[in-house]
């Protein structure tokens, strides 16, 4: 029904559609930037990202052939500003009959349009189509993971970056690391930027984690400085050793501006104090952990499809939500990850702070 009223509606209708959808969906993108003495330009930004999509919605309806409608309609999902890729509408298929494809989703708009044109009694058998859209996937994973402690923290982002609270993150990480020990696990997994610092600078953190990964595997969100500047990273401590997984893929205006180089220095000086965009990697990294391999993510980038090349069994991921919360936020990563795990047959298992984390599994047929 809400595909039927989304395609029948005309251009005005569905600036309107646009809109709001963006404004319900988006509303807390600026909410980080009052983290940066930017908190005014909030309601600037949720207008602009609304009344965007407003636009775009507005140019689907300009076209008067329902069939064109419903292409562009359909070719929303597609359109990903600055590459940011949370307005899917495959995440409405989730959690029903159908799969969470593109295909499934084509098929549901095009019998829609079949429905309101075909004017004869067997418009009404155009939901056949439906029947090509159903989720038949029976999600079985030969391979179980280790026994892991998902750590969920609740430190405000004003807090966060704050020198004086360091000690108290740090205490809190020794904690839940004795914790995972005195439980027996085989691994503790923590939310990005668990430890607030350049970690690789700090010897004593670095051989205090070394020594308590001869007794349970850790891996924990913290930055990363080489000569060339820093990295968000995700780093994997075990049998007293470490390896390192850099972010591949970085928030726009967060971790980098996308822009040319002239608006992006100008943007960093003024508005960033004068910060420099993060280093990347250029491929995803799997951490070997007990002999089992897992896929590391740092927040956005486990919304994205590049870190999924090759499907990989399992993924470690980390996100600090702090910085939007209290919002949905939280909730709509939550079920852009569940489609990603779905598609990619991945189980996510992700830590947080400023909401709650855990495990993700790929949704399978409720037909099995």
């Amino acid at each position: 029904m809400g595909f039927y009223l989304l395609i029948k509606s005309n251009k005005n209708e569905l600036f309107y559609i646009g809109f709001f959808i963006a404004l319900l969906w988006f509303y807390w993108i600026g909410f980080s930037f009052k983290y940066y003495g930017l908190g005014f330009l909030a309601p600037f930004i949720t207008l602009f990202i609304a009344l965007a999509y407003g636009v775009i919605f507005w140019i689907c309806g300009v076209f008067n052939s329902l069939y064109i409608r419903a292409l562009l309609l359909f070719s929303v999902s597609f359109i990903t500003p600055f590459g940011f890729n949370w307005l899917d509408f495959r995440l409405l298929l989730l959690n029903t009959p159908f799969k969470a494809s593109f295909l499934s989703l084509f098929l549901i708009f095009f019998s829609t349009v079949l429905m309101l044109r075909v004017k004869k009694w067997w418009r009404f058998l155009t939901p056949v189509l439906h029947l090509f859209a159903l989720n038949f996937d029976n999600v079985k994973s030969n391979e179980t993971f280790l026994d892991i402690k998902i750590v969920s923290s609740f430190i405000d982002q004003s807090k966060k970056w704050n020198h004086k609270f360091l000690n108290e993150q740090v205490e809190l990480v020794f904690n839940e690391i004795q914790k995972g020990i005195d439980e027996g696990r085989d691994l503790i997994l923590f939310p990005e930027s668990a430890l607030p610092l350049f970690l690789n600078l700090n010897g004593s953190l670095m051989d205090a984690l070394k020594a308590h990964s001869n007794h349970i595997s850790i891996v924990i969100g913290s930055l990363y400085k080489s000569d060339e500047g820093a990295y968000n990273t995700a780093y994997h401590f075990e049998n007293g050793e470490v390896t390192y997984a850099h972010k591949v893929i970085l928030v726009p205006f967060g971790e980098r501006v996308p822009l040319p180089k002239f608006l992006t220095d100008l943007i960093n000086r003024y508005f960033f104090f004068g910060a420099s965009d993060f280093l990347t990697s250029n491929t995803p990294t799997d951490f070997l952990i007990k002999g089992k391999k897992a896929r590391s993510a740092i927040c956005f980038e486990a919304t994205k499809s590049e870190l999924f090349e090759g499907n990989p069994n399992f993924m470690l991921a980390m996100s600090n939500n702090a910085w939007f919360t209290p919002s949905t936020q939280p909730a709509l990563q939550k079920r852009v990850l569940k489609l990603y795990a779905t598609l990619y047959k991945t189980t996510i298992y992700h830590s947080v702070n400023g909401a709650k984390g855990g495990v993700i599994a790929p949704i399978s047929s409720l037909f099995h």
